[in-house]
């Protein structure tokens, strides 16, 4: 008498696995990493960095090259808005007011960086992204800093 081998629900989840495990790796390094800098599109975005000492604030360089803590290029800062900061105070009567603190500062920067639109979000350099609301680690010139990037407008090539 033959031996038939009958195929079961195991083998069925096992290709499975394999043919999603080959369509994931030939999607991740097939469509992200073609980008070469100077092609995709270009993002205009604000980073908000709140309560900074003055020094730090007027030390963030007009026009410089900003870069994320892992190296990957966030643009060139084209502008930078300085302004008191905002802090909650409590009266006596145990409402809040808002006040500006003289000794801090809040500082919208303005950069344009080049990039890719895609469905998942706009890839800096192709290889990571933010959007709005994302907290973001910089380095720009001889500081670091931190913020949130607050608006971002996407111009197509």
């Amino acid at each position: 008498m033959k031996n038939k081998r009958k195929f079961n629900v195991l083998d069925v989840f096992i290709i499975l696995f394999v043919v999603c495990l080959i369509s994931f790796l030939a999607v991740r390094f097939t469509s992200i990493d073609k980008f070469k800098a100077g092609e995709g599109d270009i993002a205009e975005y604000e980073i908000l960095v709140r309560d900074i000492k003055a020094v730090t604030a007027e030390a963030i360089p007009e026009n410089g090259e900003i870069y994320d803590d892992t190296g990957v290029h966030l643009g060139t800062i084209m502008g930078k808005e300085m302004r008191n900061a905002e802090i909650l105070l409590q009266t006596e009567d145990g409402t809040y007011d808002i006040v500006e603190n003289d000794n801090k500062y809040d500082v919208t920067v303005k950069v344009t960086v080049s990039g890719v639109q895609k469905t998942e979000g706009f890839f800096f350099e192709g290889k990571k992204s933010y959007g709005v609301g994302s907290g973001i680690f910089v380095e720009a010139g001889n500081i670091s800093f931190q913020g949130k990037v607050s608006k971002m407008d996407i111009i197509k090539k």
